[in-house]
């Protein structure tokens, strides 16, 4: 984090940093980030999610999910949405149907977890310290509390395991339901929505 700090510092653009708390100090650094004299704002992550909100609405579309502020959480579960033509309403529920939804951006991110090395296929994560380090890693990412991110952490990991097939590209490319996601795309209007647009992207090009 400190090396990304100091790289901004050195060049031109905008740097953007979601912390827990406002005297949030890099690893490494000499003091909190807003002492820096190129921050210029101190803002708290929920404004920056409401002017989310109102644009998602604005361009005819919604967060669905309840309980996460995750934007690419909620992308997911829209796309969800348009493609099954089921609403979800929790993170839990779209981590339940994630195995069987291979369009999905974050079947992608999972493939890439579960990814054996220097070969095809996929294979479960090898101890109960890792898959309890992939828990905190999905607690980091979506606001659960430790005990439901250790439980879908090993649920995932179970269905790797037992299926043999869970997360890999190879078979998720020749599931009918990449067809029935092309399909859906034709409904989005990418020429004149940026949102739709990423999401006929995600859809016509999956894993």
């Amino acid at each position: 984090m400190n090396d990304l700090v100091n790289r901004y510092a050195s060049s031109e653009g905008s740097l953007i940093v979601v912390a827990d708390e406002r005297r949030f100090q890099p690893s490494g650094g000499l003091r909190p980030l807003y002492h820096e004299p190129f921050c210029r704002h101190i803002g708290r992550y929920d404004r920056v999610y409401e002017a989310f909100v109102e644009h998602y609405e604005s361009e005819g579309w919604g967060m669905p999910l309840r309980d996460t502020k995750n934007l690419f959480v909620q992308d997911n579960a829209n796309l969800y949405e348009l493609v099954e033509g089921d609403p979800i309403e929790t993170t839990s529920e779209l981590f339940d149907e994630l195995t069987e939804a291979p369009y999905l951006p974050l079947y992608d991110t999972f493939s890439n977890i579960f990814a054996r090395r220097d070969e095809l296929g996929v294979s479960p994560l090898e101890s109960d310290d890792v898959i309890e380090a992939f828990g905190g890693w999905l607690r980091r990412r979506i606001e659960w509390d430790k005990s439901t991110a250790s439980e879908i952490a090993h649920d995932l990991n179970r269905s790797v395991s037992m299926e043999g097939t869970t997360f890999d590209p190879s078979y998720a490319k020749r599931s009918p339901k990449i067809r029935l996601a092309r399909e859906a795309a034709k409904d989005l209007n990418p020429e004149t929505s940026p949102i739709d647009a990423r999401y006929h992207d995600w859809l016509m090009h999956p894993l």
